[in-house]
């Protein structure tokens, strides 16, 4: 499935009312009708694309986790009880969340550089440095995931910002020397660290978000 092919066909679905939507829950749980249970879960594509696209990923693996997500739509609508008065949504974000997050931690390729093995003077990793900013994370998925899209937000980084970060492992000497050979103070290079940091907070905010609300 093209995700130009999938983006369209998103755009052509409407949303239900109120009183369609328990029409077609009356439909599928009292007479067991497929078409509307077909209908409940072509409504609700949407929900999927929002929750995945969250996550920022790569092109490359977004439409296996759009796939993955739709899996958990579909056991959502299969196990949802309408008459237990919880909004179908709220339900099936968590059965779509736990699908494509279980993906993650069993098939994604995590065979990239392990953030939390290179640590600094103080003993922090980049990792745990950036928790420390304030990325509170729970779940084992949810760390590991987080290496990689830290990796990727450093590699969006400029050149003289991937440095500064990197400076970060190499201890107080590293950072002095290369203040001066940037021609600037230690203290100015320490803030332009910070800044770097914060750089990477901000491309990951969404991400932060979706995994916190997980």
């Amino acid at each position: 499935m093209m995700l130009e092919h999938y983006l369209g066909e998103l755009n052509k679905i409407q949303l239900l009312s109120r009183e369609e939507e328990q029409a077609l829950w009356r439909r599928y749980k009292e007479n067991g009708d497929r078409s509307a249970r077909q209908e409940l879960i072509t409504a609700y594509q949407p929900l999927v694309y929002r929750l995945v696209a969250r996550l920022a990923v790569s092109s490359d693996i977004l439409m296996d986790l759009i796939q993955e997500g739709i899996i958990g739509l579909i056991e959502a609508v299969e196990n949802f009880e309408p008459e237990r008065k919880i909004r179908f949504s709220t339900y099936a974000t968590y059965r779509i969340r736990g699908r494509v997050l279980n993906y993650l931690k069993q098939d994604y390729d995590l065979d990239l550089i392990s953030l939390d093995h290179i640590v600094g003077e103080d003993g922090l990793s980049l990792l745990e440095r950036l928790k420390e900013e304030g990325l509170s994370l729970e779940g084992q998925v949810e760390e590991r995931y987080l290496k990689k899209e830290i990796q990727n937000a450093i590699e969006r980084l400029s050149d003289k910002e991937q440095e500064i970060i990197k400076s970060l492992f190499y201890g107080e000497k590293a950072a002095k020397d290369m203040a001066k050979k940037m021609k600037i103070s230690t203290g100015h290079f320490y803030r332009l660290q910070r800044k770097a940091i914060r750089r990477i907070r901000g491309m990951l905010s969404g991400l932060m978000q979706e995994m916190k609300g997980a």
